[in-house]
């Protein structure tokens, strides 16, 4: 089977999604904390579904303690982005990275913040399965 025609673990994008999710619900500066994270020696290595490192610097608070329906509410500043923003940008890059078996800071390189959240604009409500075909669809085109 050839890399393309392998299909990604959506389990593990959703991962990625609540991590981002979380940071942003408990006021983290989205765009400084997406960059962190996606240069960070465990993202990169491909060693972040142990999310458990990821307690984002409130050790209360645990990603087990979100419900996912509680995922796409509002998040914590008022005029930032929305949960579901941060969660789509998490899925996004975590589905670009197991599509293109790229480390995480090579995947931030190709689509920087800035761009993802516009890509977000234009594929964040279509079902996972066709809006990470075609977001990977567009940056493979782009390459």
């Amino acid at each position: 089977m050839k890399l393309e025609d392998m299909p990604v673990m959506i389990e593990r994008c959703n991962k990625q999604g609540k991590i981002f999710a979380m940071a942003n619900r408990l006021g983290h500066e989205l765009k400084g904390y997406v960059e962190r994270y996606m240069t960070s020696e465990l993202a990169a290595g491909g060693l972040d579904d142990d999310y458990s490192y990821y307690q984002i610097a409130a050790p209360s608070y645990s990603l087990d303690m979100i419900e996912d329906e509680e995922l796409h509410t509002e998040g914590a500043a008022p005029g930032g982005y929305s949960n579901d923003e941060a969660y789509w940008i998490g899925f996004f890059y975590k589905y670009l990275i197991l599509a293109l078996s790229e480390r995480s800071e090579k995947v931030i390189e190709r689509v920087p913040f800035d761009k993802m959240h516009a890509l977000y604009e234009e594929y964040g409500a279509l079902p996972k399965e066709e809006a990470g075909r075609l977001l990977l669809e567009r940056v493979r085109g782009e390459a």
